[in-house]
């Protein structure tokens, strides 16, 4: 059966409290705090709160008051909690992919219409290629978490999916580009590479989790 301990009961510093340490309250031996103050090593203390498993304690004062709710037993330590941890997100799912794409299209029309010296309204396809590229990124960059199971760390496959989605869909704006040099040719590549790359991905997970 286990020992009740009650506000006001007294012990001595097994010790010292700084403000953290250990208490001898009869044959028991507890883990205390105290209430900010260094009590000395072999000092005689009260309890004054905290729970069985963490006792608060004060030094014993003559002159001071007796404690209010004195005697009152103290609440039984909390249990450990069980659920399942949640791996915080990883960077890369943190980002906004769309206006990156968005961004990273305009500076690949640019690129283009260097190369091939006619701009036209077709170069708009680009940074929407771009945009289309950045939402794919992200459903695909999201499918580690979505498939972790209880208190995995899915960061390290969301981070290597999104470089590799990256590297193949710019693969894809150079074959675009180096096949029809053109805005159209380069906008198709790049959503076909992003394309490719989530084909890529959901066929490694699905064969990972049979």
């Amino acid at each position: 059966m286990s020992v009740i301990i009650r506000i006001g009961d007294r012990g001595r510093t097994r010790g010292p409290l700084k403000p953290s340490g250990q208490i001898c309250l009869g044959e028991l031996m507890l883990a205390a705090v105290s209430s900010g103050e260094w009590i000395d090593a072999g000092q005689e203390v009260e309890v004054t709160g905290g729970t069985r498993d963490r006792v608060q304690v004060r030094a014993v004062d003559p002159e001071q008051d007796q404690l209010t709710n004195h005697g009152q037993s103290l609440a039984e330590p909390q249990r450990e909690t069980t659920e399942s941890l949640q791996a915080p997100p990883a960077w890369v799912e943190r980002i906004n992919p769309i206006k990156i794409g968005i961004v990273c299209g305009t500076i690949v029309a640019f690129i283009v219409w260097l190369q091939v010296e006619s701009l036209s309204l077709s170069a708009l396809s680009v940074p929407v290629a771009g945009a289309i590229s950045g939402w794919i990124f992200r459903r695909l960059v999201a499918i580690p978490a979505e498939a972790a199971g209880p208190r995995a760390d899915h960061r390290p496959a969301a981070i290597g999916i999104a470089f590799a989605v990256c590297f193949v869909t710019a693969v894809g704006a150079a074959i675009g580009f180096n096949l029809s040099s053109t805005f159209l040719g380069t906008s198709l590549g790049l959503v076909l590479g992003t394309v490719t790359a989530g084909i890529m991905v959901t066929v490694l997970f699905v064969f990972s989790h049979l």
